[in-house]
């Protein structure tokens, strides 16, 4: 289940880095923070309450969304 879930996280920061660009041409810097702090408050909630640990590899997508983007910003 780990490596699984190591797999589905590091494919989604893969793609993250080529398409962060044009989100913050998009939304610019402080939209991206406000994504990136609700995909941290959906993951956190859905992690309360998942039952299933399978549920686990769709909420990992946000992973990439999430935590990439605030650290690019702040370079």
């Amino acid at each position: 289940m780990m490596g699984v879930d190591m797999v589905v996280v590091c494919v989604f920061e893969f793609f993250a880095y080529f398409i962060v660009d044009y989100f913050i041409r998009l939304v610019g810097h402080s939209g991206i923070m406000y994504i990136g702090l609700l995909g941290y408050s959906i993951r956190f909630v859905v992690y309360a309450s998942i039952r299933n640990p399978w549920t686990v590899l769709p909420v990992e997508t946000l992973q990439g969304l999430s935590l990439l983007r605030i650290p690019l910003l702040m370079t």
